[in-house]
């Protein structure tokens, strides 16, 4: 990885463009934007990069090295413009899925456009709080896969049996056929979830960025996991906190929700209005589904809410988490999984309040 000259000037001279004209034009983006500037600025430092990625790694990797892989750092060779780790085999996540599923399109005869379009002909419109399950979803792939193998046994039988036997005598064997199996994108989803649960609550340092261009479906058919450059770390108190914005927003509790960020987290708005409040923190921290957004996309939505009750405070801690969350939900929506975060982090969250309980006040 190798750091373009003058790129670090380029990115403060464009940051601060963009924030001089939301100071003006939009100054309740300013918090996200003074954080966003923050965790950008680490990636210019490829040093500190293989230091974010080695610890990760040493995190991560114990528990989950079946499932996802992690390139090792070659020390020596770092610099702060250059960093060389591991090689990993394997390709994009999101372009390998879209790849397979234009193939699986063409053999219909049909565009990848029009194929999305036939999966959903007759199913209503996801509305209201609707979301996908990933384990039930990740069963239907399993299932499916079952079937492929099922079907290449009864259509390969026949011809195993001849090339044993006849084939042998005329020397015309014949050529087996065997079905590309799906990727099994719903279980690959679930394991990001978890990983980065883990990463958040267990381990209080987590990356910040998993945006698609950062996952790889490997040859082996693991996730493999790169780019550390925006990592971020968590104190136990933010992490309580954290914690409890999780289990009360997957609780549906909108009174303790908004509560919760308005007296713990620090969160204000220039109107305090509870609805607002409630719908940005579901939002960044949980779903985009239409009981939140009205049906808006994701700039209608910010536009509708700066409107109604602009933020005016927000504690910067949780605003790359946010991220976290809306990243890999992207990465659903992307092939129409609706999800919820919280439904994949509560365990976690649980887990972290049980295991660090509420200090006293002389200890906090």
């Amino acid at each position: 990885k190798v750091q373009f000259p003058e790129i670090e000037e380029r990115f403060r001279n464009d940051i601060q463009t963009v924030k001089s004209f939301c100071s003006f034009a939009l100054p309740s983006h300013l918090p996200f934007l003074n954080e966003i500037e923050r965790q950008f600025l680490t990636e210019f430092n490829y040093v500190a990069e293989a230091e974010n990625l080695e610890k990760i790694r040493k995190s991560v990797l114990p528990r989950w090295r079946k499932h996802v892989y992690i390139p090792y750092v070659v020390k020596e060779l770092c610099s702060k413009e250059v960093m060389v780790m591991e090689y990993l085999e394997g390709t994009n996540l999101l372009k390998t899925v879209v790849a397979q599923y234009e193939r699986f399109a063409a053999k219909q005869g049909l565009t990848l456009k029009e194929l999305a379009e036939r999966r959903t002909q007759g199913k209503s419109r996801s509305v209201g709080s609707s979301t996908t399950s990933l384990a039930r979803e990740a069963t239907k792939a399993s299932l499916a896969k079952r079937g492929l193998q099922l079907w290449d046994l009864g259509r390969n039988t026949g011809k195993l049996l001849y090339n044993q036997t006849l084939a042998r005598v005329n020397g015309a064997s014949l050529r087996y056929e065997w079905s590309e199996h799906p990727i099994n994108l719903a279980r690959l989803l679930d394991i990001l979830m978890q990983v980065h649960a883990e990463e958040i609550f267990r381990h209080g340092f987590f990356n910040a960025d998993p945006h698609p261009g950062n996952i790889m479906l490997l040859k082996d058919g693991r996730i493999g996991l790169i780019d550390y450059g925006q990592v971020k770390a968590l104190g136990e108190r933010e992490r309580r906190r954290y914690a409890k914005l999780i289990l009360h927003l997957a609780s549906g509790d909108r009174r303790a929700t908004v509560a919760h960020a308005t007296g713990e987290m620090g969160l204000r708005t220039r109107h305090m209005k509870e609805d607002v409040i409630y719908k940005l923190l579901c939002f960044f921290h949980d779903r985009d589904t239409d009981d939140v957004t009205g049906g808006r996309n994701i700039q209608n939505f910010m536009d509708w809410a700066n409107a109604e009750d602009p933020i005016e405070a927000l504690d910067d801690n949780y605003v790359m988490v946010g991220r976290v969350a809306l990243l890999l939900r992207g990465l659903g929506n992307a092939f129409n999984l609706k999800l919820r975060v919280t439904q994949y982090w509560k365990k976690e969250a649980k887990r972290f309040l049980q295991t660090h309980p509420e200090p006293n006040a002389f200890e906090e």
